[in-house]
């Protein structure tokens, strides 16, 4: 089992603690074993006594009692705190879900007197003589749990998700339970069992037991498809965070030769860290980044970091945290990141030369995930599209966030258009004919749109070929602010030299 790591801080003379949990239980079980456990330099064990606070209702004589109780049962902040001042020294105190009391969850604001009843006794709670331990378990980080007259006197520790030996140790005991049962297919083999783990990673003990049981009782076997359809639906929970299966291929993406081939080398490396697309929508981002996951057999967690935005004081910095959290523990996977300057809006920081503080604030929250961009992540692959590079701060695109500077996709050429056409007349059954000018500026999206139209219409393609507006049309003056910015700042994902040579003038880019 993991360590919270607060043995080391004990050893320092800390005494306050915040860890952030999902799964309290199991946290505060590991706390219980590290304190007891712990031995000081004189060998002795000073962290025996260890009492546990929480608002439920104590038991009682009959379950008409306990009703009553309920009811009436006003629970007291003060009374766990006054107890621990007069508590033995040594004695360690766990408030389970304490930020509920501490401050106001809308408005932010503190909980004056227990804020400075704390301060007055921290130096006490520090001393030699009569040292107490406080430790707060809960599922919010420590700004948002916190007040901000708190937040710097107290550790902030991290109870992570199960690694792959404790997932082990889950599944070994599913299997000792399905031996049991009549229906029972058999233990599952090497191959089965690491997939069973993989696809078990990211979720919370309880979840991963519960996963493998639904697959006894369903299959009586251990399926590691049972599990991962388990996992999906319990990530939904996770702000931000969408496990999806996507049915995109390099081979139904024509063109993009040196990206394709830069992503197929580099990927299984342990050290890769992944790509920004850079270029004009309808340009096939989008289908690349998730064509990558396939390719690679990879998992694809598809990151919606708008919905990492939260309203309250430290809600941001939370979501992120978890998102974090949930990309380490399910480890060899590609996430996908679409449009990531939306995701990343009030970050920059300034408007017209000045900062605010809310863009302050936003920088602060989504500087967790900034670190993680830049932290060794073994075999966590980032693909970013972006369509206004102008929007995203500067530290999200600087070297060590990515493998490489922008790989610029622009409108594709005459020959890419061409392919993109016969692979779609193919794919929707068409029919008709429309050379490679007729479509210049058009993009991948566009050229789809049209054997779809056609499809749906019964028409042959040049029949329908004037309801597609091309968006170098609506956008021109974009994608040439954009051609202008991936000018020697970008790497080119397509070929652009075309017709013997000769370049197509408007998307002749000189990366």
């Amino acid at each position: 089992m993991k360590s919270t790591g607060i043995i080391d801080y004990l050893r320092a003379g800390y005494s306050h603690f915040y860890l952030r949990t999902d799964e309290a239980s199991r946290a505060i079980a590991l706390l219980k074993k590290e304190l007891t456990e712990y031995e000081n330099s004189k060998g002795q064990k000073p962290f025996e006594t260890i009492k546990v606070w929480g608002i439920t209702v104590p038991p009682s004589a009959s379950p008409a009692d306990e009703k009553e109780a309920e009811r009436n049962h006003q629970p007291d902040p003060m009374a766990p705190l006054t107890e621990l001042k007069d508590a033995a020294p040594n004695t360690v105190l766990i408030l389970k879900n304490y930020h509920w009391f501490l401050k106001d969850e809308q408005s932010g604001v503190s909980t004056y007197h227990m804020v400075q009843w704390l301060q007055d006794r921290l130096e006490l709670f520090r001393s030699q003589a009569k040292r107490k331990i406080l430790i707060v378990v809960s599922p919010v980080s420590a700004s948002e749990g916190l007040p901000k007259e708190l937040v710097r006197e107290f550790v902030p520790l991290r109870f992570e998700l199960p690694d792959a030996e404790e997932i082990e140790t889950i599944l070994d005991k599913a299997i000792t339970v399905g031996k049991k049962q009549e229906n029972f297919k058999g233990e599952p083999d090497k191959k089965t069992k690491e997939r069973l783990i993989a696809n078990a990673k990211g979720l919370q003990k309880q979840e991963i037991e519960n996963s493998y049981f639904l697959s006894l009782v369903k299959a009586g076997e251990l399926d590691p498809m049972v599990v991962s359809r388990q996992r999906a639906k319990f990530l939904e929970g996770v702000a931000g965070i969408k496990f999806q299966e996507y049915d995109e291929s390099f081979d139904s993406l024509q063109g993009y030769g040196p990206a394709k081939e830069f992503v197929k080398s580099t990927i299984n490396s342990s050290e890769a860290k992944g790509i920004m697309l850079l270029g004009p929508p309808g340009t096939g981002k989008s289908h690349f980044a998730k064509a990558v996951a396939n390719m690679a057999r990879k998992i694809c967690l598809t990151v919606e970091m708008a919905e990492w935005s939260g309203k309250y004081v430290g809600e941001t910095e939370s979501k992120v945290l978890r998102g974090i959290d949930t990309f380490r523990a399910i480890g060899d996977c590609v996430g996908f990141i679409d449009e990531i300057e939306k995701g990343l809006a009030g970050v920059s920081g300034k408007t017209g030369g000045v900062r605010h503080s809310s863009d302050t604030l936003q920088q602060r929250a989504f500087a967790p995930f900034l670190k993680f961009m830049g932290d060794p992540r073994p075999n966590i692959y980032l693909i970013a599209t972006c369509n206004n590079i102008s929007a995203l701060p500067p530290e999200y695109v600087r070297a060590e966030r990515w493998d490489t500077a922008p790989w610029f996709i622009d409108l594709p050429n005459a020959e890419e258009r061409l392919a993109i056409l016969k692979y779609y007349i193919k794919d929707y059954k068409v029919k008709g004919e429309i050379d490679a000018e007729e479509m210049h500026g058009w993009s991948g999206a566009e050229i789809k749109a049209l054997c779809r139209l056609a499809h749906i219409m019964k028409k042959p393609i040049e029949k329908v070929k004037h309801l597609i507006v091309p968006i170098s049309d609506t956008m021109s003056d974009e994608i040439e602010e954009l051609r202008d910015w991936a000018k020697g700042r970008t790497l080119a994902a397509s070929e652009i030299v075309v017709n013997g040579g000769m370049v197509e003038s408007d998307r002749a880019v000189e990366i």
